[in-house]
């Protein structure tokens, strides 16, 4: 699945969003079973018909259903598109396949996601309650960190406050990732209104951090009173940061590049290679990176033939901050312009990069292909 999400995401990155037949879109791939989350159906406005969703109600339990549209500009072009927005719930734990969605006779793509097991409330069936988590509590220097905070409301707040984050032990650059989500749980059957957001951290130094209690404060209302202000705590959170991992001897001037994943990719026109007299070869070359931010992508040279010519770009950096992390992008062309005729294998690029998940170094690579002048 976080292979699959990492392919969708980083073609967000290389083009622009646009709508051509049935696309579908979770607010989150992991659900607590207690949750409800949100599914949006978005179809081209020549796709006729309203979607058939029986198929749905199997595994999910639909609560709610609404229809929009919009308008949005695409390469000079006026689009419009429909969208069904649908409040789900799941009814059972384990990893599930939604299924695809037909519009006008044109099908959506299949989206996976993965039930888990409820949070439990805390004792004495709290009015409001905090819970914090971390994806992982070892990491390493620079690595991205996925610190999660969800608040439950079981009333209504007045002038509600969530004190910023504290974290000690040592420099740790933070980046919100995107906007707070929301929706419903049921827990010992009372219902809780639940506002969650996450941040994404990364580590400057190895060595021990604490990330201090999350502080809400504010007045409950119930039952026609507003209650004097109080205060709610979250528990506080370990986590233990290694240092960077010397690269193997096989690529030992490699960049330290902690990420969950990273793969490189080039093309190249004429898509054939072969060159006119004085006409050049244009390669874009695009480094696509899940758990870093794009400033910490490497800078690319190519070792060509001397009697190749190369003139780069400036690269181009894009980063987004989606609910599963940062993924960013490098993108840089490179004109190529042969100074005399023959055929010119171009080189293979890689960037070693360290698997977080793996614990150890990995290599991506992309072949630049052949030149013939």
């Amino acid at each position: 699945m976080k292979r699959c999400l990492f392919a969708i995401l980083t073609a967000c990155l290389l083009t622009p969003i646009a709508y051509s037949d049935v696309y579908v879109l979770v607010d989150r791939d992991r659900v607590q079973l207690n949750e409800s989350f949100t599914l949006v159906l978005i179809a081209d406005e020549d796709e006729q018909g309203e979607p058939r969703v029986d198929a749905l109600e199997q595994d999910f339990e639909v609560l709610n259903q609404t229809q929009s549209s919009s308008m949005s500009i695409v390469n000079g072009r006026r689009e419009t598109s429909r969208r069904w927005t649908f409040n789900l719930k799941p009814r059972a734990l384990g990893n599930f396949e939604i299924p695809s969605l037909s519009v006008g006779g044109v099908a959506s793509d299949l989206r996976s996601i993965t039930v888990t097991e409820p949070v439990v409330a805390p004792a004495g069936d709290p009015d409001v309650f905090i819970e914090v988590s971390l994806d992982r509590t070892e990491s390493w220097v620079q690595a991205q960190v996925i610190y999660t905070l969800k608040l439950y409301r079981g009333v209504s707040i007045r002038q509600p406050q969530l004190d910023a984050m504290r974290i000690e032990g040592g420099e740790v650059l933070v980046e919100r990732l995107g906007e707070d989500r929301r929706y419903e749980a049921v827990i010992d059957g009372r219902p809780y209104d639940v506002v969650e957001r996450s941040y994404a951290l990364f580590p400057q130094e190895s060595g021990a951090y604490t990330i201090a209690p999350a502080v809400y404060r504010g007045s409950l209302y119930s039952r026609g009173r507003i209650s004097a202000p109080q205060e709610f705590r979250s528990e506080a959170l370990g986590l233990f940061v290694e240092p960077a991992v010397p690269p193997p001897a096989s690529f030992p001037n490699a960049v330290w590049l902690p990420a969950t994943d990273l793969s490189i990719s080039a093309t190249m026109e004429p898509a054939d290679g072969m060159l006119n007299e004085g006409d050049p070869a244009n390669i874009v070359v695009n480094t696509l990176v899940r758990g870093l931010q794009a400033n910490q992508l490497p800078e690319l040279e190519l070792s060509l033939d001397p009697a190749l010519r190369v003139y780069p770009d400036k690269p181009d950096y894009v980063s987004r901050a989606q609910a599963s992390g940062v993924i960013a992008r490098r993108q840089q062309s490179f004109a190529i312009i042969a100074g005399r005729g023959g055929v010119y294998d171009l080189p293979t690029l890689s960037v070693p990069w360290f698997d977080v998940d793996l614990g150890d170094w990995r290599l991506a690579s992309a072949s630049l292909g052949t030149l013939r002048a």
